[in-house]
């Protein structure tokens, strides 16, 4: 004999279909108590259970039914009524628990894995249905859970397996004829009757083989079930999921995050072009990057204008051929070359490929084209070196994602936004960060820029210019927040970084949808509990107005300070009438006045975030919100 929890809206225990049913004990559970009780005045319940009997056919008789009702009024359960339902079930000794409903969501609670893992150590099975949309479901998204889709399958025992899915069982989730609360029938299907068949599957299974546990029986229905099985929801079953275990998260965390084990292949480092923008941290902040800068490169052009560059108190001669970088350099890191179309750059970028691959030297790349072009190298000349480039593509977000399964991020997160591109948002990331830092607080960083994980940051996710985020925009968010997770769980940080790339509210309407949508996914996923706002000195006042309170509105996200950029672009032309934008540095008089302005319109303290005065002003400012409004 062994016990079947039915967690649902009950039971009509009288309906004519129920005379074998062998019910052990009907409670009502709420998230103030647990009580007695009988019936079922919504039908889902009943309907439930006759799916379970149909499949137990005459081993019926071997199953005592435990009751556990969660829905009275209406089809809908808080997260620890479910929670408090597992666990009843189990300290009940139940064998297999049929819970035909779940949160719709990509972060669930480390509580609802932790009770879910506990009935699987105590024997337990927890069969739970899949969302009808395909969406993110828990508990059957959970590893240890036996997640259901629903499909085209026979009578009785019939059912399917995907062994490499997230939702690893296929039921039954046609339209049936099934007992209803009034004593009468309903013709109803779906994923809540597909997981009590498989509820029904397994406790055929566990019946013929009672010394098995939950692992023995997993493998057993995954290798009989039928591949065959046509899915009522084409993508229910998910990316390929079923392989994550509990124990595989760790593994994940450091996999991707730990950042001195992704580069133990790299100590010294040669930038190339230093003349692209992307390069122009390595400038400004070179203590912090986590490699030495051992050599630059350049265009001739470049170089031969300014042949000499100081770099953390060295001065260095820029190179532009690649025979004359200095020997020590073991990695060189190439930013975006071919945005200079000439083409003896062309050649020279050639060049420089094919020494760095016959010389087994390694390539950090910043896109995705250079990356292919030295790989090919690489793999001709067969000397070996590393061929890297921050990616995010979908075997790398299916993995991320598994670590929503470790709870919401639990630490603060506070965010870099823009009104508009070319701010110094990534330079502003990296001031913050060294002021915590000094300040003595552990930050954790998820950069957008591919160049932020050569200044510490523990993930990227570059969506920006040339960004390799291979993606649909629908997995941005559960990619995100598990990477904000992994970060988290790797670090222990007392803060976490990041920051927003390009406008929030786009200049052209061509870019309107594109770029709001991305921003509304990204700001899902890293879920800022506030943010400051890069503004340009030529920004409209009534722009910045509306970003701030676009924050505010549609995302929910305070605004705490603004970053004005000390550098105005003007458009203007050459005397050959080609437009382009001049840059001019705003003198201190000039930057005050504009401060001011905003500070009026916004009542918004405005820093300048590479003033080391305004520096400490940042800090103040981040600590007294946070120590206020976030636990």
């Amino acid at each position: 004999m062994i016990k079947l929890a039915v967690v649902d809206s009950g039971v009509n225990e009288i309906h004519p279909r129920f005379t074998q049913l062998n019910l052990a004990e009907q409670v009502d559970v709420t998230e103030g108590s647990i009580q007695e009780c009988r019936g079922d005045v919504l039908g889902h319940g009943t309907a439930c259970t006759d799916v379970i009997r149909k499949t137990l056919g005459s081993d019926i008789k071997s199953v005592e039914f435990v009751i556990v009702r969660v829905f009275t009024d209406k089809l809908a359960a808080t997260e620890e009524v479910l929670i408090r339902a597992i666990r009843y079930a189990v300290d009940v000794g139940a064998h297999v628990i049929s819970v035909s409903l779940g949160m719709a969501t990509c972060n669930p609670s480390r509580r609802l894995f932790d009770v879910c893992s506990e009935a699987t150590d105590a024997g337990a099975i927890i069969v739970a249905a899949g969302h009808k949309h395909s969406m993110e479901c828990y508990p059957a998204h959970f590893p240890q859970v036996f997640g259901v889709a629903a499909g085209i399958v026979g009578p009785g025992a019939d059912f399917g397996a995907a062994p490499k899915s997230v939702l690893q069982f296929v039921g039954r989730g046609t339209k049936q004829r099934l007992a209803w609360c009034d004593g009468g029938f309903v013709i109803d299907g779906g994923t809540s009757y597909a997981a009590s068949h498989i509820a029904g599957v397994v406790a055929k299974a566990r019946i013929d083989r009672p010394d098995w546990g939950p692992d023995e029986i997993r493998s057993h229905l995954l290798a009989s079930g039928r591949r065959d099985v046509r899915l009522l929801h084409s993508r229910q079953l998910g990316p390929a999921w079923g392989a994550i275990r509990p124990d595989s998260l760790t593994e994940t965390v450091t996999r991707y995050f730990d950042s001195e084990r992704r580069f133990r292949w790299m100590d010294k480092i040669c930038l190339y072009p230093l003349s692209n923008k992307e390069m122009h941290a390595f400038l400004t902040f070179p203590h912090l990057c986590s490699f030495t800068i051992a050599d630059v490169m350049d265009f001739p052009t470049a170089a031969v204008s300014e042949r000499f560059v100081s770099i953390d108190g060295r001065r260095m001669r820029k190179k532009w051929e690649p025979e004359s970088v200095s020997g020590d350099v073991d990695t060189f890191v190439i930013g975006y070359p071919h945005e200079t179309p000439f083409m003896t750059n062309q050649h020279r970028l050639t060049s420089l490929l094919k020494l760095v691959a016959d010389g087994g030297k390694n390539v950090f790349a910043f896109s995705k084209e250079l990356a292919r072009e030295a790989l090919e190298l690489h793999q001709v000349s067969s000397k070996g070196g590393t061929v890297y480039e921050p990616k995010v593509g979908r075997q790398v977000a299916t993995e991320i994602s598994s670590l929503n399964l470790l709870g919401p991020v639990a630490k603060p997160v506070f965010g870099i936004v823009g009104t508009g591109s070319e701010q110094g948002k990534f330079s502003a990331q990296l001031r913050i960060k060294e002021t915590l830092e000094r300040r003595g607080y552990r930050v954790g960083w998820l950069s957008t820029e591919p160049q932020g994980e050569l200044f510490g940051a523990s993930f990227s996710f570059p969506y920006g210019f040339q960004g390799s985020v291979g993606l649909e925009l629908d997995l941005w968010p559960s990619t995100l927040s598990g990477a904000m997770k992994g970060i988290e769980a790797i670090l222990e940080p007392d803060i976490l970084l990041t920051g927003h790339q390009a406008w929030l509210i786009p200049p052209t309407r061509s870019a309107l949808m594109r770029e709001r949508l991305r921003a509304l996914l990204f700001l899902s996923g890293v879920q800022p509990d506030a943010v400051g706002c890069t503004v340009s000195p030529e920004d409209a006042i009534e722009r910045v107005v509306d970003v701030v309170a676009l924050m505010k509105s549609l995302y929910g996200i305070p605004v705490l300070f603004l970053l004005l950029h000390p550098v105005e672009r003007t458009p203007t032309s050459t005397k050959a009438g080609v437009p382009y934008l001049e840059k001019r540095r705003l003198c201190e008089a000039e930057w005050g006045e504009r401060a001011r302005l905003l500070t009026e319109r916004t009542g918004l303290p405005v820093f300048d975030v590479m003033s080391v005065q305004d520096s400490k002003k940042i800090l103040e400012c981040l600590e007294s919100y946070f120590a206020r409004n976030v636990q």
